[in-house]
């Protein structure tokens, strides 16, 4: 069985990914609470759990720390985004005894949580966790699917840029309680990947490659504000060298800060990931490779990282509208110019770009060349599979 652990590090998302894809019967515990240590581990775990349920060919089960559906322990794991999730993608759900539990049932807790994040005071929201918030899309669902906070209310219609920015601002707001510096450019920055990249999930995570709709399918936002000291998130025991480095190299604004404050914000899907939906467009052979050979087995990891990059390229798209295709692109100019750092979990890869200093000069091709999150140079090895694409962008806020 797959039980995480309520410290969840980003060794574990691997090593339960890589247990997802060998043979044998993996049924699958979390905790009601999980610890958001690392960068984008809350979206992290949400990765797995799709995954997991993806690719659950023998019904395994979600299991939970739950005799029943109105249990106490039930209704907790249902008021987080991870358990959400679950309970939405799950094919079977148990209790801790083995007893088959009520999909309909169990996700009934989760009512007033999920309404939480469709609208109202995002300080409701903070009362379930005060260390991120999240809002999701539950693609499938009867009712409350399309979080007004996302959509304009009962359309399928993304909402516009100052929407987002100030659910952006909003956000930070309530989770910092203190005032960011340099508020007004950072959050408009900070609004401006969040919008790109759900945008991006709205346009081509709700199908698979050939256009089909996903039975079930779920999206969404995490904002969290993480501040902890440049020791502890430079040390080597870090899940990443490379960010690690990063770290070691920040320097603080003011004397009198201790502590190194980001902005951290992932965006979610259960989509085909990002080279699935652009090598499906370069040619027939291509696309009927992808047909024939589930989690591109017949594509080489060299094509695979060539087509994440190329996704980030400024005019590429598979849409169309000659409008679309710069949505990745302004990303990256984001991080660049506030010196962050962005981390991409897709397919085979996990990879990252992170800029030592603030530039607010054009991308430039090296710009775009992502790196092996734990190498930093091209990455030659695969990773276990992951369905979707987590993109988790890291700003910081306090730095010189």
């Amino acid at each position: 069985m797959i039980s995480v652990k309520q410290d969840f590090p980003l060794q574990d998302f691997e090593r339960f990914l890589g247990l997802i894809g060998e043979p044998g019967h993996h049924d699958i515990q979390i905790p009601n609470r999980v610890k958001s240590n690392a960068v984008g581990s809350a979206a992290a775990l949400i990765q797995l759990i799709i995954t997991w349920a993806r690719r659950n060919n023998a019904g395994e089960a979600l299991r939970l720390h739950a005799d029943n559906e109105m249990d106490q322990a039930a209704r907790k794991f249902a008021e987080t985004p991870f358990g959400l999730v679950a309970l939405n993608m799950a094919q079977r759900i148990v209790s801790r005894g083995g007893e088959p539990l009520s999909r309909r049932e169990t996700l009934n807790n989760s009512l007033q949580y999920v309404q939480c994040m469709h609208a109202g005071d995002l300080s409701a929201l903070r009362e379930y966790n005060k260390s991120i918030l999240p809002v999701i899309c539950i693609d499938n669902a009867s009712k409350l699917r399309r979080p007004i906070r996302l959509y304009r209310q009962d359309t399928d219609e993304v909402r516009n840029r100052d929407a987002f920015t100030s659910l952006t601002r909003n956000s930070f707001r309530e989770l910092a309680r203190i005032r960011l510096e340099d508020e007004s450019s950072q959050i408009e920055d900070i609004a401006s990947f969040v919008y790109e990249a759900f945008l991006n999930t709205h346009e081509h995570a709700q199908t698979d490659v050939e256009g089909n709709r996903y039975l079930r399918s779920s999206r969404g936002i995490v904002f969290s504000f993480q501040s902890s000291s440049l020791e502890r998130l430079s040390s080597p025991d870090a899940e990443s060298v490379a960010l690690s480095e990063y770290m070691s190299g920040i320097q603080l604004r003011r004397d009198h800060h201790t502590d190194a404050h980001f902005a951290e914000v992932s965006v979610f899907d259960s989509g085909p990931g990002l080279a699935q939906s652009w090598l499906f467009n370069v040619n027939e052979a291509t696309r009927n490779s992808l047909k024939s050979t589930p989690q591109l087995g017949g594509i080489s990891l060299e094509v695979e990282y060539a087509a994440v990059v190329e996704c980030f390229n400024k005019g590429r798209t598979t849409k169309t509208s000659p409008s679309r295709g710069n949505g990745l692109y302004r990303i990256m100019q984001v991080v660049k110019r506030n010196g962050g750092v962005i981390r991409v979990r897709t397919g085979r890869l996990s990879l990252m770009r992170a800029f030592a200093e603030k530039s607010s000069e054009n991308l430039t091709s090296s710009d775009l060349k992502l790196e092996d999150i734990s190498s930093g140079e091209t990455p030659t090895e695969a990773r276990p599979w992951a369905d979707g694409c987590v993109i988790t962008v890291l700003i910081p806020l306090n730095r010189r």
